[in-house]
Order: structure tokens, then C-alpha cells, then sequence
């Protein structure tokens, strides 16, 4: 086994950067994607909402206390893919510039399993909101703002996977403490 590339996705100022600008294009695109969702699938005709100083203050509380949630769910399905692929995996979740993140040091997992631990959040966590939303135990100004703000916090997430697709053959990934390594699977 040959290690390939590392890739330290917060200590690489320009990689860091550029996700972080990219992020902001993204949230709008989101927007549109998930307001399209709402539209098409839920049926949704109309997205008319008002709201006031009062409302905002009332809501806003509730609607980070829900991110913050999704975030820490987000975390927990890494994790646990992670172990789901690797049973002797030795799970570490922490927080490093901002970001939260879940990492198995020594374990090693295909570009197959590495690509659902990295996406595997992104879309639970789509089907959940979508649920809630169907359900109507969150509005739809919720579901949009909320999918759209997780999407585009997923950023990282879709970046290390289309890392596993610059690398041809068979691959191994190792994500260290935010290094994402790739070895040569031979």
C-alpha cells in the first residue's frame, strides 16, 4: 500500500478559502433547489410568509436550537457509517476552525464505503426535513432555509468526495484529524 496525496482540508488556507466562498454561491443555489423541492415534490403552491420583529425573536431561537441538532445528527451518521464500514474503527468527533467534524484515525475504507460516509448526512438528513415538512411538523420557510443552510455546510463533504474520483484504480482513505489521505490500493 502507497500512500498517494494527503489532503489537509483546514490547513490549506487556499483549499479552506475557496470551499468557504463556494459555500456562499451555494446557499443561494440551494435555495432555489430546495424551493423547487418544495414546489414540484411537496406540492406546495405558494411560499407567502410575513414576519415581524416579534416573530424573528420568537423564532429564532427555535431554528438554531434545530440546526444545531441537524448538526450534531449530521456528525453522528458519519460516525456511524464510519463504524457501520469498519467495526474496529476508532471513532473521535471534535471542532477545529469552526467546523465539526468525525474522524476514525487507522482506518482505512474503499472509495465505495468513503463516498457514503461522506454523503450518507447530506441525504438523511434531506429525507428527514422533507418528512418534517410533509408532515407538517416544520413550514416550509423552515424546511428551505434549514436544507439549505445543512447542503451548504456539507461543502467539505462534497469535496472529499469528488477527491476519491481524481484518483484512478483501486483506492483506500484514511481521514485523520481533517487529513484526508489516499492510498494506493495494489
Amino acid at each position: 500500500m502507497i500512500l498517494i496525496k494527503e489532503y489537509d482540508l483546514l490547513n490549506n488556507r487556499r483549499i479552506f478559502t475557496s470551499l468557504n466562498i463556494i459555500s456562499v454561491f451555494l446557499f443561494f443555489f440551494f435555495i432555489f433547489l430546495f424551493s423547487m423541492v418544495g414546489i414540484s415534490v411537496l406540492g406546495i403552491d405558494e411560499f407567502g410568509f410575513s414576519i415581524n420583529f416579534e416573530d424573528l425573536l420568537y423564532f429564532l431561537p427555535f431554528f438554531l436550537a434545530g440546526f444545531f441538532l441537524v448538526i450534531c445528527i449530521h456528525e453522528l451518521i458519519h460516525g456511524s457509517f464510519s463504524k457501520l464500514f469498519n467495526k474496529e474503527a476508532h471513532i473521535r468527533y471534535g471542532f477545529k476552525k469552526g467546523c465539526p467534524y468525525v474522524t476514525a484515525p487507522g482506518a482505512r475504507y474503499s472509495r465505495a464505503q468513503f463516498t457514503w460516509i461522506c454523503l450518507a448526512p447530506f441525504v438523511l438528513i434531506f429525507l428527514l426535513l422533507t418528512l418534517l415538512v410533509f408532515l407538517n411538523l416544520i413550514s416550509i420557510f423552515s424546511f428551505v432555509l434549514m436544507a439549505s443552510m445543512h447542503a451548504t455546510g456539507c461543502i467539505g463533504d462534497f469535496f472529499c468526495a469528488l477527491i476519491l474520483f481524481k484518483h484512478p484504480g483501486r483506492i483506500l482513505v484514511e481521514d485523520t484529524n481533517n487529513i484526508l489521505m489516499i492510498y494506493s490500493d495494489i
